[in-house]
């Protein structure tokens, strides 16, 4: 490598100008707006009959008695007297 390639080297400069960058501004999106939030409150659970229905002439309960010719008597809810099973 001789003088011709040292004079190319200082003749060519290192800096190039650029030319000007435009930036662009970021993309807009634009997003449905949500639902309204909705908030569905339970209903109360009713409590249980107090009552259950004797039948007299089956001596029964409903629903192991399914008729009552005489019709129902409504008795308090209470486990009849007796061992447990």
């Amino acid at each position: 490598l001789g003088l011709g390639w040292e004079a190319a080297r200082i003749a060519t400069p290192y800096y190039y100008p650029t030319y000007p960058v435009y930036y662009y501004p970021a993309p807009t999106y634009y997003y449905p707006a949500s639902p309204p939030t909705v908030v569905v409150e339970p209903q109360p659970v009713t409590a249980a009959p107090s009552a259950w229905y004797y039948c007299d002439s089956a001596k029964g309960y409903y629903p192991s008695v399914r008729q009552c010719p005489e019709g129902w008597r409504m008795v308090p809810a209470t486990p009849p007297p007796g061992p447990i099973r």
